[in-house]
């Protein structure tokens, strides 16, 4: 599936890494998101200090992937930013000390007579200056397409070794390693075969991931997508700890509650009863006496007895 080269490269350079930046193009589809964080969680996983990065945030039809809450949308980690709202030439000079009892940095800024000082209010702080031993980006064909990260970041970036994951079905030219293939049914399909390739087991929750992509994808293995890969990797995926995930229908339709009702009197097993005796019912309360016939002689309810001048 791969370029041989470039897999052992990409292999040994990830054993290398300490650590690793993963980045998406903005408005990322759910394939794309699903691939990302089931990387960034493995490589996490691993002891590797992981980063995914996009300039734009998850949208809700994503808020099912595990990982969605680590998903960043800038990638700077090492140089703190003071930024305000400011007007031209309002700022006399500016200058910082150290406090030597307290050791905090102070930063001083003093405005020109007549201005207004600095609306504390308006006052914001964030961090450029990304680190990482190894970039991975995913379905780009050039570093423009990562929008705002690569803006922030142009100097890191186009000095960084960089290993691009596409579709494509030719190489990425921008990428020091491009794992690239069109023989796959999704992205998510992708990555996990090339975790697999690289002897890298995902999480469970990646692996919930990229499987539930992946079912999506050729429609619960339905599609004419589905070649003899797709299936060994569903099969790595369930060995690695996925779950397969609920549909809309059993979502919407959840199953109801159990009816218990009263089972009904079991037939009485009459095999061990003797033969020929018969069996008594039981009795029972009568609800109201029974009304005596009249009209009748009153010794033919009474117990029969016979009288000798009766035989003749």
């Amino acid at each position: 599936m791969f370029d041989p080269d470039q897999l052992n490269q990409f292999k040994t350079k990830l054993k290398d890494s300490a650590s690793v930046l993963i980045l998406l193009p903005p408005e990322p589809d759910v394939d794309s998101l699903s691939a990302a964080l089931s990387l960034h969680l493995t490589l996490k996983n691993s002891g590797k200090t992981s980063t995914v990065g996009c300039s734009t945030p998850a949208k809700v039809a994503s808020s099912h992937l595990f990982g969605i809450n680590q998903l960043k949308t800038s990638i700077g980690n090492r140089n703190l930013v003071i930024s305000f709202d400011y007007q031209e030439d309002s700022a006399e000079n500016v200058s910082y000390d150290i406090d030597e009892n307290t050791r905090k940095f102070n930063l001083r800024i003093k405005p020109k007579a007549g201005s207004a000082p600095l609306d504390t209010s308006s006052i914001s702080y964030s961090y450029t200056g990304a680190e990482a031993d190894l970039v991975i980006t995913l379905n780009i064909n050039s570093l423009e397409e990562l929008g705002r990260l690569y803006s922030e970041e142009k100097e890191f970036l186009d000095q960084s070794t960089i290993a691009n994951i596409s579709l494509a079905a030719s190489p990425s030219t921008f990428a020091s390693m491009s794992l690239n293939s069109d023989k796959f049914s999704c992205l998510s399909e992708l990555v996990a075969f090339l975790l697999k390739s690289v002897g890298t087991s995902p999480t469970a929750d990646a692996a919930t991931n990229l499987y539930g992509q992946i079912l999506s994808v050729v429609n619960n293995f339905q599609s004419p997508k589905i070649t003899p890969d797709t299936l060994e990797t569903a099969a790595f995926l369930l060995r690695s700890g996925a779950q397969t995930p609920k549909s809309k229908e059993q979502l919407s339709n959840p199953t109801p509650p159990p009816f218990f009702s009263t089972p009904p009197t079991p037939p009485q097993d009459k095999s061990n009863q003797p033969q020929g005796d018969s069996v008594t019912p039981p009795l029972t309360q009568a609800t109201s006496p029974q009304p005596v016939a009249t009209g009748v002689p009153s010794d033919w309810t009474g117990p029969k007895i016979y009288r000798g001048s009766s035989l003749k």
